[in-house]
């Protein structure tokens, strides 16, 4: 039996067919806009998805850090199956170059230097997907009460210093938007309100 490889662009997708039906739908971001399959066998079709993915995904991680999560997501939207997604993800984490621990840690670190508190940090992962048992106990060890204290006076003291505290119009700016950077409600009272 022969083995043919078939395309044809639809929309924003490629239809790939293998001997007359359809095989995947997937952006042209995967294989090029003018994919030339020249194969001989469906396990060629799958090394090439393979290979092409993981090119994907390197030049991906190359332009910005990410959690495998994301890279997941990415790969499936791309049109990916599931087992080729799996297999690339395993070979970069393989490879170090895929560190969903490093990330967190590193991700953390940028959201406590843009000085937010661990409601707003919580929020961000919440809103990538992210599992807290993947994020919490670093996001703890890395943001103690004490650095929380500190970040809330680095910001009294320059972002909000034409405040007048003694005022209670603009006390009650400073606490709402000491509260939108995600700090808890204990350490802006302890900060500002119980003084």
């Amino acid at each position: 039996m022969t083995f043919s490889v078939s395309c044809k662009k639809e929309g924003s997708k490629l239809l790939i067919s293998v001997n007359g039906e359809l095989w995947r739908s997937v952006s042209p971001r995967l294989f090029g806009h003018s994919p030339h399959f020249d194969l001989g066998s469906f396990e060629e079709l799958e090394e090439m998805e393979y290979r092409s993915a993981l090119n994907f995904a390197v030049r991906s991680l190359s332009a910005k850090a990410q959690h495998s999560l994301e890279l997941h997501k990415k790969l499936l939207d791309l049109g990916v199956s599931t087992g080729v997604v799996e297999r690339v993800l395993s070979e970069l984490v393989r490879l170090g170059v895929l560190d969903d621990r490093d990330w967190v840690e590193m991700f953390i670190r940028s959201l406590i230097s843009r000085n937010l508190g661990m409601g707003a940090i919580r929020q961000k992962f919440f809103r990538k997907g992210i599992p807290s048992s993947e994020y919490e106990a670093i996001l703890c060890n890395l943001l103690s009460q004490d650095v929380q204290k500190a970040q809330i006076q680095k910001l009294i003291t320059s972002k909000y210093r034409a405040k007048d505290l003694s005022d209670p119009k603009q006390k009650d700016q400073v606490i709402k938007a000491l509260a939108r950077r995600g700090f808890s409600w204990d350490l802006i009272s302890s900060m500002i309100i119980d003084e």
